[in-house]
């Protein structure tokens, strides 16, 4: 199944588009135990950018994204010699759309020769499966069966997966499933669907499919087996703006919920996820004060203070606690 990775932001042009790129790009690297080094530095729909590893500190990562429609051998090529330039111990190349024949060879060479060892290649697939197993997004219970290509949609609405059903024998895709990202659930919002409609050409034009009656009884059965071994949820959100330094935060948070069954999901703090956090019993919040006011991120990823009663404003009301802790 092809895969792909779409972002589709409100203001739409480059600098927010590639910001927007770079939290799943933080997200992959700080998986590996990174953490961004250097400035970012933006070129239209491309980002790089340099890592230090957390325990291995002189150990040096340079990265590369491209979020872009179509990428050029002769750019694998530049990315592997200014990994040589930089003098990093190891080169993450990383893509939001599938590679044409030519490029898959090259990569497919690359791989295959030792010369390239300290170089990895991420594909949308492979970073869809990081995202999943960090809890950052929610899809692997989705049924793919019959699915041409998945499609990742990072929107300021929130995050959505859409599945692209199998040509039919007019060789046309007629339909396609789209479901929330962030809790695997069906998504029907008449809002949602226009706006990725509308954005996304190659669902344009196509119906959402609804749940089949067979796939009715399974969400039911799933949902009753849910119920008996359900687990208090717990959302861990912290803010890591890209132009302020929280360092006073408590970042040990996970030892404390290490010996309770629970879910845990850690989150960045930002208004899109807040909005969008629902069903979860427990919410910790772990960020620094100013004057009153806590920091977020905002959508540009960098630091903005909002008050306790607009954060709670924003909130999906069904929580049962809410904790927050500051450095005062």
């Amino acid at each position: 199944m092809i895969s792909e990775i779409q972002i589709i932001l409100e203001n739409q042009n480059s600098f927010t588009q590639g910001n927007c790129f770079e939290r799943l790009v933080r997200d992959i690297i700080e998986a590996h135990r990174y953490k961004v080094h250097s400035n970012v530095n933006y070129t239209g729909m491309e980002l790089d950018l340099t890592a230090i590893h957390k325990d291995r500190p002189n150990e040096i990562l340079y990265v590369e994204c491209k979020a872009k429609e179509k990428i050029a051998s002769n750019e694998i090529l530049a990315f592997e010699a200014k990994v040589r330039f930089k003098n990093a111990d190891y080169g993450y190349f990383i893509r939001t759309k599938e590679l044409d024949h030519q490029v898959a060879g090259l990569v497919t060479e690359m791989k295959g020769d030792p010369r390239y060892k300290n170089i990895t290649f991420f594909e949308p697939e492979k970073i869809i499966e990081i995202l999943n197993e960090q809890n950052k997004i929610n899809t692997t219970s989705i049924k793919k069966n019959n699915c041409a290509k998945q499609i990742l949609a990072i929107t300021y609405l929130g995050d959505y997966l859409i599945l692209i059903k199998n040509k039919s024998l007019s060789n046309t895709s007629k339909a396609f499933y789209l479901y929330n990202a962030i809790t695997g659930e069906t998504e029907t919002d008449s809002n949602v669907i226009a706006l990725l409609q509308k954005k996304i050409s190659e669902i344009n034009g196509l119906v959402v499919e609804p749940l089949t009656n067979s796939d009715t009884i399974s969400s039911e059965i799933a949902q009753t087996v849910q119920k008996k071994e359900e687990k208090p949820k717990i959302a861990v959100l912290i803010p890591e703006p890209i132009n302020k330094n929280l360092e006073t935060i408590n970042y040990n948070y996970s030892s404390c919920f290490s010996d309770l069954n629970v879910y845990l999901w850690k989150g960045f703090l930002n208004m899109k996820i807040i909005r969008q956090l629902d069903n979860y019993d427990y919410i910790f919040i772990l960020t620094e004060s100013y004057k009153g006011k806590i920091y977020i991120e905002d959508e540009d990823l960098k630091a903005k203070l909002i008050s306790v009663e607009e954060l709670v404003d924003n909130l999906v009301p069904d929580f049962k606690c809410l904790i927050i802790q500051t450095n005062n």
